[in-house]
């Protein structure tokens, strides 16, 4: 392993921005109060984790965007309770509201699919009991915002480009009014049975579920993204083929992807894979 990298990640060192965070303004969005969306090229791949740590009374909290090495970004982390707010790019990282007893990372994959990732791991008594709602949005120098939340609303929302030029424009407690129907009638057209009665019930249930857009983690129950068990998600959990299930309401397989990382059990937990 090479000096200045851990876990087959390298940690991000200080470098020049550029304009190849690839975020652009969108107009029209100032009276919801809200910042402007990225464009295409910058808005790929984005994930959110959450998941227990090697002791289980620490959690960890992890994001990672696609994104060009050289790029400048904060990354804002947010849960129920607490939120932290990370700088890559033009400096040594920093982050900020760090507990006592918490620790980060910052770092990159590198080619052929570059990768930012930020790790937190902090003591579980500094977050609140119950549910946390992870999610986190990423801003660029130029002033646009990517939002990334759980592994599927996002995903149906982005067939329709200007709903999801509007979703990296806003935060969760607005998405049930602005992408309620457009959200449910993607789920509806995934169905096995698209014309049903049931494609449309279920549709309607799934969308409590999935909205508002964040990512659901409960630290008293055991974390992961499975069939059987949607709560947080680990580096390592492969989550196309329970996606395509879902949304179909029968055993669906979906087409084979790359899994970015697998998972060390020691931090910051995340592997090139």
């Amino acid at each position: 392993m090479s000096e200045g990298s851990q876990g087959g990640i390298v940690r991000s060192a200080g470098r020049a921005p550029t304009r190849r965070d690839v975020i652009t303004l969108c107009a029209g969005i100032a009276a919801l109060g809200m910042v402007p969306a990225p464009d295409s090229a910058f808005a790929s791949e984005g994930e959110v984790y959450a998941f227990h740590g090697s002791e289980f009374k620490t959690l960890v909290f992890a994001v990672s965007v696609r994104l060009s090495e050289s790029a400048s970004a904060r990354v804002r982390v947010h849960t129920r309770g607490p939120s932290w707010e990370v700088f890559i790019g033009e400096r040594l990282p920093e982050i900020t509201k760090l507990p006592a007893g918490a620790r980060s990372f910052v770092g990159w994959t590198p080619e052929p699919k570059p990768r930012h990732l930020v790790v937190i791991e902090t003591p579980a008594a500094a977050l609140p009991r119950g549910e946390l709602a992870v999610w986190a949005e990423i801003f660029g120098v130029g002033g646009g915002r990517y939002r990334v939340g759980g592994p599927i609303a996002a995903r149906l929302l982005a067939e329709v480009p200007t709903v999801a030029q509007i979703y990296h424009t806003a935060d969760p407690a607005h998405d049930c009014g602005l992408f309620g129907k457009t959200l449910s009638e993607r789920i509806a057209a995934r169905s096995a049975d698209p014309n049903s009665l049931g494609a449309t019930v279920r549709s309607e249930r799934l969308l409590k579920v999935l909205l508002p857009d964040a990512l659901p983690f409960d630290p008293e129950r055991p974390a992961g993204f499975s069939f059987a068990n949607q709560n947080g998600r680990r580096p390592s959990d492969y989550v196309a083929d329970i996606i395509a299930t879902i949304l179909a309401g029968v055993p669906t397989r979906a087409a084979p992807t790359s899994m970015p990382f697998e998972e060390t059990g020691v931090f910051p937990y995340f592997e090139c894979a």
